[in-house]
């Protein structure tokens, strides 16, 4: 599956350009490739258990369905550091599905997440997994509490989880939801007008507060950047506001210290292909563009290493057209670390994790079976 559904992306309009150039600064490697049979498209953020091994989701594969094999509705799974893969749990379509963000670890040993379709109402389920595979639903959406929810959990400091949904509520323009971990829903925002429709990926800044965007809304109905309490006090900080248009695409936040927001945006910037931008006092500004050869569709997190660096992928574009790993400053240059080619994995949507020395990920598509990777990077 191509999960175009949680693309998070938003369009952009470059001020400036900075590009160091196609750099092969690292090793790339695939750690392994998914077959079908043990999952399909891992396009959600993979993450460090506390045992030392990666944790995630795809979006298809793992119970096969009909005449097609392997079509199953998607699995959690453990990765370890050497490449050996345990799935956890393989979706059958009918109890839930699609478990497309990744899931995060709660402070029980237990790992939650979203799928996107599941319950009684197919409008999707939180659940909560063991380290040994045993899943529960713990709340299913109804329409009125929300509905599809597609971004990952957020695990605040207060002990509850945050996330969001793109439908449901009272405007039917989405939700930002609370869930404790015995699976209390309290929904807090219903989204629509001033507050914008179709909320994205949630983040946590240092000051307790959730950050996010919407699709609609704002002064040119092109989405907002919002902060929003655990109390549910929700306030626009900038509107996004592009000549060319607002497309179907989200972005996801990254939150400094000091409180500046930057994001990835999939579409826009000089050559229309994405870029990078930072948001500091309600003013949003464009640091770097994506041009194709440097990557394109930026669709996802940026992550900051101790060298003051952002990391993260493009879904396409760089040396073979098939995504890369790409590196920027604070200052807005960026420079390709490696390009994927097809055997090695492609598409890569979500964001990159640091784990010892190397850099983790996952690609949605290529691999020795066409299904996607989790890849190793190991930076010079």
């Amino acid at each position: 599956m191509r999960a175009r559904m949680i693309n998070h992306g938003i369009l952009c309009v470059a001020t400036g350009l900075l590009w160091a150039g196609l750099v092969q600064a690292a090793t790339l490697s695939t750690l392994l490739s998914f077959d079908g049979a043990n999952g399909s498209a891992p396009v959600g953020a993979l993450i460090a258990g506390p045992d030392g091994n990666l944790y995630g989701t795809t979006s298809g594969g793992g119970v096969g369905s009909g005449a097609q094999p392997f079509s199953g509705a998607g699995t959690i799974f453990k990765a370890s550091s050497s490449g050996a893969l345990t799935t956890l749990h393989k979706f059958d379509g009918r109890t839930a599905a699609q478990p497309v963000p990744g899931v995060v670890a709660g402070r029980d040993g237990n790992f939650y997440g979203i799928a996107v379709r599941g319950g009684p109402a197919q409008k999707g389920i939180v659940y909560r997994v063991t380290p040994g595979g045993s899943l529960m639903s713990l709340i299913a959406f109804a329409g009125n509490n929300g509905a599809l929810p597609t971004s990952a959990l957020v695990m605040h400091r207060d002990g509850n989880f945050y996330g969001t949904t793109v439908a449901g509520g009272a405007s039917n323009a989405g939700t930002l939801f609370r869930l404790s971990p015995s699976g209390a829903l309290t929904t807090l925002i219903n989204f629509g007008g001033a507050t914008g429709s179709k909320p994205a990926q949630l983040v946590t800044g240092p000051d307790g507060s959730l950050y996010g965007t919407t699709l609609n809304g704002g002064s040119a109905n092109q989405g907002i950047i919002f902060r929003a309490t655990t109390a549910g006090a929700i306030t626009a900080i900038a509107s996004f506001n592009f000549a060319s248009g607002a497309g179907d695409h989200y972005t996801t936040l990254t939150v400094e210290p000091d409180g500046s927001l930057y994001g990835a945006a999939m579409w826009g910037g000089s050559a229309g292909k994405g870029c990078i931008y930072k948001v500091t006092a309600g003013r949003i500004t464009v640091l770097a563009s994506f041009t194709g050869a440097n990557g394109e569709g930026p669709d996802t997190r940026l992550t900051r290493l101790a060298d003051g660096n952002f990391y993260g992928t493009t879904t396409g574009g760089g040396a073979h057209g098939k995504g890369t790993v790409f590196k920027v400053t604070a200052a807005g240059v960026i420079t390709t670390v490696a390009s994927f080619a097809g055997a090695d994995g492609m598409e890569p949507y979500g964001p990159v994790i640091l784990l010892g020395k190397y850099l983790y990920g996952t690609t949605q598509l290529g691999g020795a079976h066409g299904r996607g990777t989790i890849f190793r990077l190991a930076l010079d």
